[in-house]
């Protein structure tokens, strides 16, 4: 009975996260999904002259891939606890309960919670090539996706799509503002012509951000300045989005909505996600449930615009 619901949380990890950060997800996808990206090239269209030929490049295609990751884990639970037991009632309560279909549940939800915060926990930070027992070696994260269009040189500042600016750090709250409205005028103009700019931070950036607004444009204070709408003078159309899963540190992502894509494999195949139980060999009183999902992330355009 409670199957689908631990598969269904267990692979989008928490919805919040996703519809927060506006982030696209992608289900049933049991390998890689191929995505063909064409960066357009700009500024070659001229003046007619007559009889002098204008030949221009497009611009040119390359793959963007996303690729899933089997994850797994293993819980342990005592078969005594889910012995059936006399109907019992809760104080305040008219009705009556059984014991074993509501431990069961309780239970089984649980393991699938704290398996579904280890997915998300690798969704920013998370990087393949760590070593297998590592907490953080699940699948590559958003960051470790960056990194390997760094090192790929696709994303530099020659390509516009880079900067290096000064630390954020609270020393100089009004400094901090000042810091990020360099950072949204450094950006491409087709990207700040978007009908909105999403700029990923952690919670602490965000915070160093809005307080160094408030402070220059002391006049002009609010209590709506941490509410997910609000809008700086500055940079009406950029919007701030923070979230506990982006940890700490003041790097800013400046991107439009759904640009990030997690996929997940929903197909329910034994090999790929999956929650199957077991009994310890070495004791038959113990019941072994293991969880077994697939995921993966991918950024779908980095270029500058």
């Amino acid at each position: 009975e409670v199957q689908a619901a631990i598969l269904e949380g267990a692979s989008l990890v928490n919805d919040t996260v996703f519809e927060d950060l506006k982030i696209n997800v992608i289900r049933n996808l049991e390998n890689v999904n191929s995505l063909m990206i064409f960066d357009r090239k700009v500024g070659t269209s001229r003046r007619y002259q007559a009889g002098k030929p204008l030949n221009s490049k497009l611009g040119f295609m390359h793959e963007r891939e996303l690729k899933v990751v089997l994850g797994w884990n293993r819980y342990t639970e005592n078969i005594q606890n889910f012995r059936e037991k006399a109907p019992f009632s809760i104080l305040g309560s008219n009705e009556t309960y059984s014991f074993s279909t509501t431990q069961t549940a309780f239970l089984l939800r649980n393991m699938a919670t704290v398996y579904a915060q280890d997915v998300a926990s690798n969704l920013f930070f998370g990087k393949e090539s760590f070593d297998e027992n590592d907490s953080y070696g699940m699948y590559d994260g958003y960051f470790a996706q960056i990194n390997k269009d760094i090192n790929a040189g696709r994303i530099s500042v020659k390509n516009g799509n880079y900067q290096e600016l000064d630390p954020i750090d609270g020393a100089d709250p009004v400094s901090d503002y000042e810091t990020y409205v360099t950072f949204y005028q450094g950006l491409d103009p087709r990207l700040t012509m978007a009908p909105e700019v999403m700029i990923y931070c952690s919670d602490v950036t965000r915070t160093r951000i809005v307080q160094g607004y408030l402070q220059k444009y002391q006049g002009m204070q609010s209590v709506d300045a941490m509410n997910p709408n609000f809008k700086f003078l500055d940079t009406p159309k950029a919007r701030l989005v923070s979230h506990p899963v982006l940890g700490k540190g003041d790097c800013l992502i400046a991107t439009v909505a759904y640009n990030f894509d997690f996929g997940s494999d929903m197909t329910g195949f034994v090999f790929n996600t999956f929650i199957d139980v077991n009994k310890d060999q070495n004791d038959s009183n113990v019941l072994i449930f293991q969880i077994q999902s697939a995921q993966g992330t991918r950024i779908r355009q980095i270029s500058s615009d």
